[in-house]
């Protein structure tokens, strides 16, 4: 009996430590760990944002306008820099794929995080007037930027930027933390660089903040397979991959406007052959090329030919950028084509249909399609311990027995 008492305490002790251990998991089960941007949460902000290891923000909240405003001084005045705190509003995680996360607060915004070099951060105010922080990092320091931009540099070199596409503004507080206010439908963007932004960032940053570039697609390599991240800013694109092969991808367009858009690409050299040599058709059309960003605005408000450029990244290693300017809508297919380095186009034989969105699925360089599942973490608190009762029982009855043999 002296064994059994010692047995069954053993097997309390264990179903206790595993129920602690699965509690534990369970508070972790709303953190994201993706191939370039990990965070976590709490009940009302995102924690450590990190974008290839460099933490650009401890924290980010949200929060309705009018209730920060309410709930006590927080110096709120004409500046948006003013706002010296927030409190934060309820955040839940509602899916997380291999590309992308959304959280939705309860103030009525969204925060859509993509999983790709420039670890973008999406804030929208789908109901009232937010308020977003973005408390920057001890190794951080915030500045504001004449052309509405907030630009946050860190020790290492990497950098990020945040602006408002639509009604908002945003600004640098006494504390060193970007505050945004977005008014409803606006957009709070932050996008990060490995290293300093150069020219060819800033004009990107412009085509978005200014409305003309409504959509990105960001084609890489994860884990050997070709994935495909897709952003859209407003309601009117939407943006999604419909075909591909190993040195093509193409890109279903749609719009709820005639009015033509600018498409901004990023193509990793190992996730498409040919990477370095792109070449871009419109509707089986070939495109003309540009020669300045400046050129892009005018192709696409109607102009006679959509037109695109292409550069090697200046913030991102072994990657290809494009911006497309396509000049009129409703759908359109804009096929992102490998070629040569000095820009001839592959064979583009071999070609396979996907299901192509690149929000549930990912594709990889055969045109596969790969299911990504939200990966969440379930527990089970009280599990261990119905097994140690099990156990327990069982023991019982088999001591019970020996002592009736023994009988």
């Amino acid at each position: 009996m002296r064994i059994l008492a010692v047995v069954a305490t053993v097997l309390l002790v264990t179903s206790a430590t595993a129920g602690v251990a699965s509690v534990a998991g369970a508070q972790n089960a709303s953190a994201y760990d993706g191939a370039h941007v990990t965070f976590g949460t709490q009940s009302n902000a995102l924690t450590d944002y990190r974008v290839d290891g460099t933490t650009f923000f401890d924290s980010v909240s949200v929060q309705s306008k009018q209730t920060a405003e309410d709930d006590g001084p927080l110096g709120v005045g004409s500046d948006v820099g003013s706002v010296a705190s927030l409190s934060g509003s309820g955040l839940t995680v509602d899916s997380r794929t291999t590309t992308n996360a959304t959280i939705t607060a309860d103030s009525g915004a969204t925060i859509d995080v993509h999983d790709n070099p420039h670890g973008i951060m999406v804030v929208e105010s789908t109901n009232a007037t937010q308020y977003v922080q973005l408390n920057v990092s001890e190794k951080g320091e915030a500045g504001y930027w004449g052309d509405a931009t907030a630009v946050i540099e860190t020790d290492e070199g990497p950098e990020a930027a945040a602006f408002v596409v639509g009604n908002g503004t945003v600004g640098v507080n006494d504390d060193g933390d970007v505050v945004a206010e977005v008014g409803e439908d606006g957009y709070l963007v932050v996008r990060t660089y490995d290293r300093r932004r150069g020219t060819d960032d800033r004009n990107q940053e412009s085509l978005i903040a200014d409305g003309v570039a409504t959509a990105e697609a960001y084609v890489m390599q994860q884990d050997g397979e070709r994935v495909v991240d897709t952003v859209t800013y407003g309601e009117t694109t939407s943006l999604r991959t419909s075909e591909q092969s190993a040195d093509r991808v193409e890109l279903a367009v749609d719009r709820t406007t005639q009015e033509g858009t600018v498409l901004l690409a990023s193509v990793s050299n190992e996730a498409l052959d040919g990477a370095s040599g792109l070449s871009v058709t419109v509707d089986g059309e070939t495109a003309a090329r540009a020669t300045a960003y400046s050129e892009l605005p005018m192709a696409a408000d109607g102009g006679q030919r959509s037109k695109y450029l292409t550069q090697p990244s200046s913030s991102v290693d072994s990657t290809t950028e494009a911006a497309v300017a396509v000049n009129h809508f409703s759908e359109r297919t804009v096929a992102l084509q490998g070629g040569q380095a000095n820009g001839s186009a592959t064979d583009t034989s071999g070609e396979t249909t996907t299901a192509g969105d690149s929000g549930p699925a990912t594709e990889s360089d055969a045109g596969t399609e790969t299911e990504t599942t939200t990966q969440t973490e379930t527990s089970s608190p009280g599990f261990g311990l119905v097994a140690a009762v099990t156990a327990l029982a069982a023991l019982v009855v088999a001591s019970v027995a020996r002592s009736r043999q023994r009988d």
